[in-house]
């Protein structure tokens, strides 16, 4: 199965919806399927190599 995912909403914004995502993609991938990211607005900052997490985020 072919999936794409869109992620649009900034990494750490104190929600597990980027998260959640990311998770779902794994779980994809490693079932076989045919998974591709779609990443806009301030979720671009993913994919960069400066993005790192809050400090005292878990």
């Amino acid at each position: 199965m072919k999936v794409l995912i869109i992620f649009n909403r900034e990494p750490y914004d104190n929600t597990d919806v980027t998260w959640n995502g990311l998770r779902l993609a794994g779980q994809l991938l490693d079932t076989g399927n045919d998974v591709r990211l779609f990443l806009m607005n301030d979720s671009v900052d993913m994919a960069r190599d400066i993005c790192k997490p809050p400090e005292g985020y878990d």
